[in-house]
C-alpha cells in the first residue's frame, strides 16, 4: 500500500461513515471503530460492500428484454405460476373466482425494491412475504405504472396501526379494500419486505416501527397483535390475529413491490 492510500485509510478510521467507490459504484460504508490495523479496516470495508451490493436481476419469470419500463403481462391461468398465485388466494378466498392474473414488470420499481432488500440484508434480516393489498378507490394502475413511487404512503389513510401501507396474509381481508368497477374487483399480491417485524396491538399513533431494544435500529415493519402478555412480549398467534390472518404494515414506499394484479368477481 502506498503512503497516500495508507494515510487515506488512517483518516477514514476517524469516521463511522464514509463513501467508497467500488466496481464503478459508490457505497456508503458504515465502519466499526478502533481498528488496530489497516488490514482490518480494509477487510471491514470489503465485507460491508459485499453485504449491500444490490442484485438488480429481475425475477426469472419476467419477459426479457423489455423496452418500456412497465409491462402488465397476462398469465395463463393453467400455468404453474398462476397456480401458485391461485393457491395463495384460495387459502382464505373472498366470494367470487379469479378471472385473470397479471404479472407486473416495472423495472424502476423493482430496482428500488431490490435496493431496500439489500439494506435489510445488511442489517441481518431481509425476510420477504407475499401479501395481499387492496387499493380502495385508487385505480391499481396508479401503483403498478409508477416510476418515482409505486405503493404510496401519501395515499394511505390513518389506520389502526397509524399511517402506513397495509398488507394482509388473507385475501378475504383485502377483499374489503379491493378496487371495484361494476361487479369486477382487483387486488395485488405483493412482495413485502417484513424483515424483523414488531408485534403490536392497534396503535393509531404509529408513523414508523419502534426502536429495537438495546440498540438504535428500528424494527423493519409492524405485525398485528391484540394483547401483551405478562412477560411484556406481544402475542402474535392469538384469537384475533392467528397465523394466516395477520396484517403487516410498512412505513416506507420501497419496502413493497406489486408482483401480481388479480382480477376477480
Amino acid at each position: 500500500v502506498n503512503e497516500t492510500l495508507e494515510q487515506k485509510l488512517r483518516d477514514i478510521c476517524k469516521h463511522s461513515l464514509t463513501n467508497v467507490l467500488f466496481d464503478r459504484k459508490e457505497y456508503k460504508v458504515v465502519l466499526k471503530k478502533n481498528y488496530k490495523t489497516i488490514s482490518k479496516l480494509r477487510k471491514n470495508i470489503v465485507e460491508y460492500i459485499d453485504k449491500v451490493k444490490v442484485n438488480f436481476d429481475f425475477p426469472a419469470e419476467w419477459i426479457q428484454p423489455q423496452k418500456q419500463n412497465c409491462l402488465k403481462v397476462f398469465i395463463d391461468l393453467e400455468s404453474e405460476e398462476a397456480m401458485r398465485v391461485k393457491s395463495r388466494f384460495n387459502e382464505s378466498p373472498p366470494q367470487g373466482k379469479i378471472l385473470q392474473i397479471y404479472r407486473i414488470q416495472n423495472q424502476l420499481l423493482w430496482q428500488k425494491y431490490a435496493a431496500s432488500r439489500a439494506i435489510l440484508k445488511a442489517k441481518g434480516n431481509d425476510t420477504e412475504a407475499l401479501l395481499f393489498h387492496g387499493t380502495r378507490q385508487n385505480d391499481p394502475l396508479i401503483i403498478y405504472e409508477g416510476q418515482d413511487v409505486g405503493f404510496d404512503m401519501r395515499l394511505s389513510n390513518q389506520g389502526m396501526w397509524g399511517k402506513g401501507i397495509y398488507f394482509a396474509e388473507a385475501a378475504s381481508y383485502s377483499n374489503g379494500y379491493a378496487y371495484q368497477n361494476g361487479k369486477t374487483k382487483w387486488m395485488f399480491l405483493a412482495s413485502v419486505l417484513i424483515g424483523n417485524p414488531y408485534p403490536s396491538p392497534p396503535n393509531s399513533a404509529l408513523s414508523r416501527p419502534p426502536v429495537m431494544p438495546n440498540c438504535n435500529q428500528l424494527y423493519d415493519s409492524v405485525v398485528s397483535a391484540n394483547q401483551i402478555n405478562q412477560t411484556n412480549e406481544t402475542s402474535v398467534n392469538n384469537s384475533q390475529y392467528p397465523q394466516g390472518k395477520r396484517i403487516f404494515i410498512v412505513y416506507d414506499n420501497d419496502r413493497a413491490y406489486p408482483q401480481y394484479l388479480i382480477e376477480f368477481a
